[in-house]
């Protein structure tokens, strides 16, 4: 998993409000943390599904988002209804739902750095 950097930020002086006196605000340490990384995901449409095609092929993906929610953009980006099941393979490999997508790029990942993710409307791999 990626590490996280701790970035210290100050807090500025407030303003001058109209209304009351000036009220300076201390100087407190506060942390805030930087966005999390991303790697590269290319979605291809499995050859032998009768599923729409995607319009954009290429996604940006956060570490920290889930294979379920990686597979709701995939559904809007399809406009595929509710009731029409979507199944996303990792080579031959179902991942989980609930996996982060950072977990199956570390698992996963092509030579040339990309995550190579197909998308079917059944099971094609299954029996």
């Amino acid at each position: 998993m990626a590490e996280v950097k701790k970035v210290e930020v100050r807090a500025k002086k407030s303003r001058v409000n109209k209304n009351q006196g000036q009220i300076p605000r201390k100087n407190s340490g506060l942390y805030i943390y930087e966005p999390a990384l991303k790697q590269y995901v290319i979605v291809e449409k499995d050859p032998k599904s009768h599923i729409q095609d995607i319009d954009k092929r290429k996604f940006l993906v956060p570490n920290d988002i889930s294979v379920a929610q990686f597979m709701w953009i995939i559904r809007k980006r399809i406009q595929l209804p509710s009731e029409k099941a979507i199944f996303l393979f990792v080579g031959k490999v179902l991942p989980q739902s609930s996996a982060s997508m950072g977990q199956v790029y570390e698992e996963h990942k092509d030579e040339d750095g990309f995550l190579y993710i197909a998308y079917s409307g059944e099971n094609t791999f299954g029996h």
